[in-house]
């Protein structure tokens, strides 16, 4: 069934190059199939199944005897005789490293990791920025609030209506 799966992919890969597919999603949903459903048959997590092969027979002309067994063409328009095609491009090729995708990928994926983790430790900070304000503002609020306790308590502070009588008085005396 391997053998089918990658006879599978030079189909989509032909069916790509020659523009009548523009990627998985456009298609699998010409043959009927979920999107992530040829994404695991292109990473050989999946079997190609028959509704997938008959559709694709039947939607674009491919020889089902080729798709089947290798033997003949891949399509039934035999002018330009399209023969079974031994790689695919070397930018899917698997081997033993890394596709170039699969290196993207994982450097994208580290990339955002590292900035979700930074976008962590600046929220943290912040929450951290914000509780210290709000602590110094209780604090010069209790000590302006004691300072004034402890002037009236002293005899410092005069009562605040004789403070605004005499102010007005004095300013009469101005006047």
């Amino acid at each position: 069934m391997n053998d089918v799966r990658e006879r599978f992919m030079q189909v989509y890969y032909h069916l790509l190059s020659e523009g009548l597919v523009s990627g998985y999603k456009d298609f699998a949903s010409k043959i009927g199939v979920s999107t992530s459903m040829i994404t695991e048959i292109s990473k050989g997590r999946s079997n190609v199944g028959v509704s997938a092969i008959q559709n694709t027979v039947i939607t674009f002309s491919i020889n089902a005897n080729w798709l089947l067994t290798g033997n003949g063409y891949m399509t039934g328009n035999y002018e330009h005789q399209i023969n079974l095609v031994k790689e695919e491009p070397s930018l899917f090729k698997k081997s033993s490293e890394e596709s170039i995708y699969e290196k993207l990928y994982n450097k994208e994926r580290e990339e955002n990791r590292k900035l979700i983790e930074e976008v962590a430790n600046l929220k943290t900070e912040l929450r951290l920025k914000n509780e210290e304000k709000e602590i110094l503002e209780e604090e010069k609020t209790l000590l302006s609030f004691t300072t004034e306790s402890s002037e009236c308590y002293t005899g410092n502070l005069k009562d605040p209506v004789k403070k605004m009588q005499s102010k007005k008085s004095s300013e009469r005396k101005t006047l």
